[in-house]
C-alpha cells in the first residue's frame, strides 16, 4: 500500500502555502492528489498561487488547469516570503 502525502496548508490571500510533512509520499510525487484535496476543500486552485515546501526545505509551485494538477514551476526559494514574491512574478 502506497501512503498518500501528508502535509499542512494555509491560505493567505490568493496564495496557498503547503508544507510537506515528509511522511508517506512526497507532495511532489502526490501532486495530483494534493490538488484534488484542495479542490475538495473548496479552494479555487486555478485562481490561486499554490506553492509548497518540499522535504529539502525548497519552495516551488504547483500549476493547475481546470482544477487539475498541470505541472510544476521552479521557484527555488528557501524562504516563504521570497517564494510568494517569485510566484507573483508570472
Amino acid at each position: 500500500m502506497i501512503l498518500r502525502a501528508r502535509y499542512t496548508f494555509e491560505r493567505v490571500g490568493e496564495i496557498v502555502f503547503i508544507v510537506d510533512l515528509d511522511a508517506g509520499r512526497s507532495v511532489t510525487n502526490d501532486a495530483e492528489a494534493v490538488i484534488r484535496d484542495l479542490v475538495d476543500r473548496g479552494i479555487e486552485v486555478d485562481r490561486m498561487a499554490i506553492i509548497y515546501r518540499d522535504t529539502t526545505g525548497r519552495w516551488d509551485q504547483l500549476r493547475t488547469n481546470g482544477g487539475n494538477f498541470a505541472g510544476f514551476r521552479w521557484l527555488g526559494a528557501y524562504d516563504r516570503t521570497e517564494a510568494a514574491r517569485r510566484a507573483g512574478e508570472e
